[in-house]
């Protein structure tokens, strides 16, 4: 099972590009929190839309609510959720960008991908041939923040270096 929380969902929704992740995981489940803040608290944004009528995202709630509350005094509704579901259903990956939320994660031995690692793994299985593009247009289109030297590492990495000093 594959958890997500609400920004990965939204960098991939608001490129036009949900189906990436469909190929990569089949389905992905999210908790109430995390459907409210993409789907209700941000129906006005087409990530929305995109959301709520995907054929392979699904909702669960949590039912741990003792360990939500503890989580939750450092973390999002959605991010505090989606841990707690990934502990609650054993995930094998929760979809994670937070840095905080990547640390909880981390103690509670989850596995986490966040959005660039999707990308990755889909350049990897072929579903997409380069990763750079598709970045970009997260970094324009849903606001992702992405620091200038991870950037350059992933390109280089990559094999898709450019040096963003001479652009």
């Amino acid at each position: 099972m594959i958890i997500s929380n609400a920004t990965p969902l939204i960098n991939f929704s608001m490129i036009g590009e949900l189906g990436i992740l469909k190929e990569l995981f089949n389905t992905i489940v999210v908790p109430e929190a995390v459907w409210h803040e993409i789907v209700i608290k941000g129906e006005a944004y087409p990530s929305a839309g995109a959301v709520r009528q995907s054929d392979f995202v699904s909702r669960e709630c949590i039912s741990n609510t003792t360990l939500f509350h503890t989580l939750s005094m450092n973390l999002s509704a959605g991010e505090t959720e989606a841990i707690v579901l990934a502990i609650e259903r054993n995930a094998q990956l929760v979809l994670l960008d937070e840095l905080e939320a990547r640390s909880v994660a981390k103690h509670f031995g989850l596995k986490f991908m966040g959005s660039i690692g999707c990308l990755i793994e889909a350049k990897q299985r072929g579903i997409i041939p380069q990763i750079r593009s598709y970045l970009d247009r997260m970094k324009s289109s849903a606001k992702f923040w992405v620091d200038d030297r991870l950037y350059e590492r992933i390109m280089k990495d990559q094999g898709e270096y450019t040096d963003l000093q001479s652009s």
